[in-house]
């Protein structure tokens, strides 16, 4: 704050408050009989789904509404804003995942090893050439220093970063196919308090979600949300055109169409590497489907 303005919160910082909100909610909602089976037995596989979910909320302005005011005005945030935020949601998407799958993978690769001498700093940059393909700085620097979740003491993410796109899977599941329609639904609010929140770590994860859903989980609600599905299908549509130029013997039309393909690279490659993800999260058909589309476009 300064003498003059409030101190004041991004849209990015509220979304941050409410996953950890999530996290709250699901401590404080938790009952179990022995407090060794409450949020810390949660498994990695599902810890990050109750505090992601919660960000949804953040995109609807009947929630926004009660709290985002204008400082000055006191006027309600315009739907009209709101929309444009929900528009801009997966803006720079493709760039994030390659950020957090090379986290994940980095995650794995250091605790995944019966080398006791492996070189750490080596090891990140090389993912992350490989990964993000990020090629700026020096190798000299210990990037993974700078990595929190891994770093900063506890060490409660040593080996657990997955669990970051993990639960999101589910927590995309559990959005469209129970609040989208009614975020505000005090049923579908309670029905979620029982079989998500309350067991805590008692039980595996995978029985609240089956119960809750009244089906096993599924990627097809993330692949929608978060525009995978489109992303495949458009570097398809690229790739598609540098080879009808080939076709046709054409050097400028040739460069023409490689400057889309190019633009959607990042994309792509985010993609790619999710559907791979996806597999071993939830094996369905849609992802065994877009998956092949992907290798089609690799081969």
């Amino acid at each position: 704050p300064t003498s003059t303005t409030p101190s004041l919160l991004t849209h990015n910082e509220v979304l941050t408050l409410l996953h950890e909100i999530g996290h709250l909610v699901h401590c404080i909602c938790t009952r179990t009989k022995w407090a060794h089976f409450g949020l810390d037995s949660v498994q990695h596989d599902a810890i990050e789904t109750p505090s992601q979910l919660l960000e949804n909320w953040g995109y609807a302005h009947s929630v926004l509404r009660n709290f985002a005011l204008h400082y000055q005005t006191g006027e309600p945030i315009p739907e009209e804003l709101v929309e444009r935020l929900v528009a801009a949601k997966n803006e720079g998407s493709a760039l994030f995942y390659l950020r957090q799958l090379f986290f994940g993978e980095f995650d794995m690769a250091i605790h995944h090893t019966t080398n006791a001498s492996v070189d750490v700093k080596a090891t990140y940059n090389t993912l992350r050439k490989q990964i993000t393909r990020f090629t700026g700085g020096s190798d000299n620097c210990c990037g993974a220093a700078t990595f929190g979740h891994m770093m900063g003491g506890g060490g409660s993410y040593a080996a657990g970063y997955y669990s970051y796109l993990w639960s999101l899977v589910y927590s995309a599941d559990i959005f469209e196919s129970r609040f989208s329609a009614d975020i505000m639904n005090p049923r579908t609010g309670m029905d979620y308090r029982r079989e998500i929140l309350q067991p805590g770590g008692s039980r595996d994860a995978m029985v609240g979600l089956e119960r809750f859903l009244g089906r096993p989980p599924n990627s097809k609600a993330f692949l929608n949300a978060e525009d995978i599905q489109r992303g495949v299908e458009k570097a398809i549509a690229d790739a598609s055109k540098v080879l009808d130029s080939v076709a046709a013997q054409s050097a400028p039309t040739f460069a023409n169409a490689v400057a889309p393909l190019a633009q959607s690279y990042n994309v792509f490659a985010a993609a790619t590497r999710v559907l791979t993800f996806l597999q071993y999260v939830s094996p369905s058909e849609a992802v065994r489907d877009a998956s092949s589309k992907a290798d089609m476009v690799l081969d």
